[in-house]
């Protein structure tokens, strides 16, 4: 789905209420602290275990051209070390499809917090881990989503790059 209306929910604790729906594919995901994650009223659960090289994982790219070859280098070195790479639009929709098991994991940096707030509640419901990182002196984040395995690889091989 290339776009989709998101609401999150944060109190002091964080992220506790999440609401996405895509109208293009009539998916509704949504989640509460505590209470499991759904997509169109079937629970979710993340993939685990997933290994870097079975991997099926999605990105997004920034709109300046020269953070995307800072991401295009970094793409440049993953694709040998995994199964394959989606891109597939929107942000909060993408992390959900880590949550429902459609994609092994998710990653992007130059993202705003209205862009994963509500899909992290999800994610999270679903068994996956979230890593919200703030980058660009602070005004933006780089976020990583992935089941346990697979959530700890990708960090590590990020924390190596340019990304970071």
């Amino acid at each position: 789905p290339g776009w989709c209306i998101s609401i999150g929910v944060k109190d002091s604790d964080g992220y506790c209420v999440g609401v996405i729906y895509s109208p293009t594919t009539q998916s509704l995901w949504k989640a509460a602290r505590g209470h499991g994650a759904f997509l169109n009223g079937n629970q979710i659960r993340c993939n685990e275990p997933v290994t870097l090289d079975r991997a099926l994982l999605g990105t997004g790219f920034a709109y300046d051209r020269e953070r995307r070859k800072t991401q295009s280098e970094f793409i440049k070195n993953l694709l040998p070390h995994i199964r394959d790479l989606r891109r597939m639009g929107a942000c909060a929709a993408d992390v959900s499809s880590v949550a429902a098991g459609a994609l092994d994991g998710f990653f992007e940096t130059g993202v705003n917090e209205w862009d994963f707030a509500a899909s992290f509640v999800i994610a999270r419901e679903a068994g996956a881990e979230v890593l919200a990182r703030p980058v660009w002196n602070g005004s933006k984040f780089l976020i990583v989503v992935a089941g346990p395995t697979l959530h700890k690889a990708l960090v590590d091989l990020i924390d190596g790059s340019d990304l970071a």
